[in-house]
């Protein structure tokens, strides 16, 4: 059995520690994973498409669609979070949200960007299928070490960022310093990309090892809802790096 370093699945594993599965019908599997992101992955989407057409059709809604996403996606993500055996229904709801937010923003930068958005998902895409060929041809190996260091630095990020955000609130300076189109803004953003990617290794490893462990199938989700908040995640650092891009272009 593993230790994953994903809380949500650390508490489902304390809870299954005790029994041992032995129906492969009652394991996790590759298929049931990869089935359950694209359904979490189908539900942002379609979140997303109907946030895009509400948006074109009356902009002045973005404000309340905003403001609507944001407290979903806090609401339920916080729920999945804490009760992780609701992933199935907390999860798609925070995905539901979440997309929604991502269509909003993505229809006001593709509005002053076009094109940006095509971009942004063609990378996403691309990306993911680069880190899933390195990793199931072992050229990158991901191990508890790699694992470790990558959950610290992502809390070091979620801090930073944090931090970030308050001094940028009351400095003009800063704001335009870390969320303008100047270089350091565009090395951040270059950062973060290439971080939340090499994450992806970190929730493929996880779900190696939930498949090789035999855990249980519930934990699918749990591993299907990582993998999408991921690619999520990464989709919207590459649209702020390609806004940062195209910005000064013009």
């Amino acid at each position: 059995m593993y230790n994953s370093t994903n809380p949500s699945l650390k508490k489902l594993q304390n809870y299954c520690s005790g029994e041992e599965l032995v129906d492969e019908t009652k394991t996790a599997s590759y298929l049931g994973v990869a089935l359950k992101a694209l359904f979490f992955i189908g539900i942002a989407i379609a979140a997303a498409i109907l946030s895009f057409v509400l948006l074109y059709k009356n902009p002045q809604l973005a404000a309340v669609l905003l403001t609507v996403s944001v407290i979903g996606t806090l609401i339920f993500g916080l729920v999945a979070a804490f009760f992780p055996f609701s992933c199935a229904v907390t999860g798609a709801l925070y995905v539901f949200f979440e997309g929604f937010l991502v269509g909003s923003v993505s229809t006001l930068f593709d509005i002053v960007y076009s094109g940006i958005v095509f971009a942004a998902l063609f990378s996403t895409f691309i990306t993911f299928a680069v880190m899933l060929v390195l990793f199931a041809t072992g050229i990158i190996r991901v191990g508890s070490r790699f694992r470790n260091f990558m959950i610290s630095a992502l809390l070091a990020i979620c801090v930073t960022q944090l931090i970030m955000y308050v001094v940028s609130m009351f400095s003009q300076t800063a704001y335009m310093l870390f969320y303008g189109n100047g270089f350091l803004a565009m090395i951040i953003s270059v950062v973060m990309v290439v971080f939340a990617a090499f994450f992806i290794l970190v929730d493929l490893s996880e779900i190696t090892m939930l498949v090789d462990g035999k855990m249980d199938k519930k934990l699918e989700w749990n591993a299907a809802y990582g993998l999408t908040l991921t690619l999520i995640w990464l989709y919207l650092q590459f649209l702020r790096l390609f806004a940062i891009i195209f910005s000064r272009k013009r």
